[in-house]
C-alpha cells in the first residue's frame, strides 16, 4: 500500500527541469515532493549533448537561460559538492545553403531584439582551419547546418600544433635569421593553455 503525502508543491518529471525546480524551492523551505514514473535524470535530460546555450532559444526561454549562465552554473559544482563539468565555451553554427542563411538569419534577429548577436553567417563553403578556430577558442560548439537541419556537430579543442598562427618573440629563435621557415607551436601545457616554440621553445606571449 503507497503511504500517502502531501506537499506544498508536488511536481511531475524529475528530469533536469524538474529536479532543479524543487531544488530552489526547497532551499527557500518549500515543502516538495518529486513524481518520477522511471529513475530521477531519465529520459532527454540523459539523452542530449550536455550543451548550455542561449542561441537559438525562443525569445520568451532566453533570459532565463541568460541568467543561468551568468548567476547559475558558474558557482553549481561548488554549490553542489559535486562537479557538474560545466565549461563555458562559445558556439558557432554555419550555413552551407542559401536556405540554411535565412534560418540563422531568423535566430539572428532574434538575438539582436535581446541584445545579443551570436551567430556567424557563412554564406558559401569555406576552407576553414578549424585549429585556428580552436586556439582561439577551445570548447566552442560548431553546429553544421544542410537544407535547415544540423547534420554535424562538433567540440573543438586546443590543438596539439598550430601553424602559422602566432610568431615566436624570441630574437634568437632560428625563424628570426631563416623568416621562410614555417612558425611552428606545439602545446605542452592543456590546462594553462601553454604553447612553446618548435625550435627554441620560448613560450607563446599571447597563448
Amino acid at each position: 500500500m503507497l503511504e500517502k503525502r502531501e506537499a506544498d508543491v508536488i511536481i511531475i518529471g524529475g528530469g533536469i527541469m524538474g529536479c532543479a525546480t524543487a531544488y530552489r524551492l526547497a532551499k527557500r523551505g518549500v515543502d516538495v515532493l518529486v513524481l518520477e514514473k522511471k529513475e530521477i535524470g531519465n529520459g532527454g535530460s540523459c539523452r542530449n549533448a550536455g550543451g548550455v546555450r542561449q542561441s537559438a532559444r525562443d525569445p520568451k526561454e532566453l533570459p532565463l537561460a541568460m541568467y543561468a549562465v551568468q548567476n547559475i552554473w558558474p558557482q553549481l559544482s561548488e554549490e553542489l559538492g559535486v562537479d557538474v563539468e560545466y565549461h563555458q565555451g562559445g558556439n558557432l553554427r554555419l550555413g552551407l545553403t542559401d536556405k540554411d542563411i535565412k534560418v540563422l538569419e531568423n535566430h539572428t534577429a532574434k538575438s539582436t531584439k535581446l541584445g545579443r548577436k551570436d551567430i556567424i553567417k557563412i554564406d558559401r563553403i569555406l576552407d576553414l582551419d578549424w585549429d585556428v578556430i580552436g586556439y582561439v577558442d577551445p570548447g566552442i560548439t560548431v553546429n553544421f547546418i544542410k537544407d535547415g537541419k544540423q547534420v554535424e556537430k562538433r567540440q573543438l579543442k586546443l590543438p596539439t600544433r598550430i601553424k602559422n598562427v602566432i610568431h615566436c618573440k624570441n630574437p634568437r629563435c632560428i625563424t628570426s635569421v631563416e623568416q621562410e621557415l614555417p612558425q611552428v607551436f606545439t602545446l605542452t601545457d592543456t590546462a594553462t593553455r601553454t604553447y612553446r616554440c618548435l625550435y627554441c621553445e620560448a613560450k607563446a606571449e599571447n597563448a
